[in-house]
C-alpha cells in the first residue's frame, strides 16, 4: 500500500493506492511535486491521486528499475538493472545519451545512491563500486576516490563539502582524494 498526502499537507494522507508489489527500490518526488515509486515490475508516476504506470510490456526499457534521481537541470532518470540509465522526455523513457557502460566493469552495473553537491552537480554510486558524476559536457568517472572497488553508498555534507563512501570502512572524500575516516 502506498499512501498519498495532499500537496503540502505533512499530517494527513488523503489516498492510498493499492499495490501488488512486494519490493520497491526507489522513491523520488520532483520539482513539480510528482511522486516516482521504482519497482522490479514498474515504475509508478503519482501526481494529486493520479497514478500513469510504465512497465516492461509498455516500454522494454523499464525493467528492474532500482533508483530515480534528477539532475540539476532538470533531467529525470531511472536506472534500470538491465536496460542502464533511462531519460524521461516528457511522456515515455529513452536511453539516456552517457552509460556506466560507456566504463568498462565487470558487471552489469546501476545505481544504488545518489546525492548533489553544492555546484549542483549530480553524483551517482553504483553495485560495481563506481563513483560518477553528470556534468554538462556528459558522465565522468570519479572512481579514482575509491581505491579498492567494492559496493559503496555516498553521501554529501553541504556544511564541510565532503563525500562520504561507506564501503568495508567509513572513508570521506573531496573531488581529488579520498581517505580513511576514523
Amino acid at each position: 500500500m502506498i499512501y498519498v498526502p495532499a500537496p503540502g499537507n505533512t499530517e494527513k494522507f488523503v489516498d492510498s493506492i493499492p499495490t501488488s508489489e512486494r519490493l520497491f527500490s526507489g522513491f523520488f518526488e520532483d520539482k513539480d511535486h510528482t511522486i516516482w515509486i521504482a519497482s522490479v515490475e514498474r515504475l509508478a508516476k503519482i501526481k494529486e491521486q493520479q497514478q500513469l504506470h510504465f512497465n516492461s510490456r509498455i516500454n522494454p526499457l523499464v525493467d528492474d528499475i532500482r533508483n530515480i534521481a534528477e539532475t540539476s537541470d532538470g533531467k529525470l532518470l531511472a536506472f534500470s538493472r538491465e536496460n542502464g540509465i533511462l531519460q524521461f522526455n516528457g511522456s515515455s523513457f529513452i536511453k539516456a545519451p552517457w552509460q556506466f557502460y560507456d566504463y568498462p566493469a565487470d558487471n552489469i552495473d546501476f545505481t544504488d545512491t545518489y546525492f548533489r553537491d553544492e555546484k549542483k552537480r549530480t553524483w551517482f554510486a553504483t553495485r560495481n563500486g563506481r563513483i560518477f558524476r553528470i556534468e554538462e559536457k556528459g558522465l565522468t568517472n570519479c572512481s579514482y576516490l575509491l581505491p579498492d572497488r567494492t559496493m559503496v553508498w555516498a553521501d554529501y555534507n553541504p556544511l564541510t563539502k565532503k563525500i562520504f563512501l561507506a564501503l568495508d570502512t567509513l572513508r570521506t572524500a573531496d573531488e581529488t582524494h579520498s581517505f580513511n575516516f576514523i
